[in-house]
């Protein structure tokens, strides 16, 4: 009865001890991810400041479609308490070091103030590529309104990869794979 007693209570204090292992466990990853968060990573986003404002690139760059419809996709978004951002000007790179320009500056296609994503094709033959390019780097150069209303051309930024997609259709799940 007295062994039984005393393992009962071992047994008890090994699941209570236990317990409190994976409670402690359980609040260093939380803590772990909640710092890391706040912290920005220059790897998984792409970002310019000037005058506080930023924009970000949530993910690769996307290259698909096929013949006249093969382009490049971002998804981009601005950060700033006033919409600034008047444009994005990208700067294209091939494997043979040539490079290309594209503006973007449909207000109905940039990312606002508000946070949201927004996506922004760049389709190969507006810009003036080949479809047959190998495309080795994108590079978005912001182009913002200053307190004076006139433009300025924002930091480089680079994108961190471009992904070289199979999908010929440009499709959510193609979107998926290289992100």
């Amino acid at each position: 009865m007295i062994n039984s007693k005393k393992a009962n209570s071992r047994l008890i204090l090994i699941i209570l001890m236990a317990g409190i292992l994976i409670v402690l466990i359980a609040i260093i990853i939380n803590l772990y991810f909640m710092l890391s968060s706040n912290s920005p990573n220059p790897d998984s986003s792409l970002s310019s400041q000037l005058n506080n404002t930023r924009i970000e690139f949530d993910s690769n760059s996307v290259i698909c479609g096929n013949a006249g419809d093969k382009h490049i996709r971002t998804f981009v978004k601005e950060i700033f308490e006033e919409n600034s951002l008047i444009g994005i000007k990208y700067n294209i790179k091939d494997n043979s070091g040539k490079s290309y320009s594209y503006v973007v500056n449909d207000s109905n296609i940039l990312p606002d103030y508000s946070g949201g994503v927004k996506r922004v094709d760049i389709i190969f033959s507006q810009a003036g590529m080949d479809v047959s390019l190998n495309i080795t780097g994108v590079e978005a150069v912001p182009i913002l309104k200053n307190s004076n209303g006139e433009e300025t051309l924002g930091a480089n930024s680079k994108s961190p990869m471009v992904c070289f997609s199979s999908c010929n259709d440009c499709s959510f799940s193609c979107d998926l794979i290289c992100s």
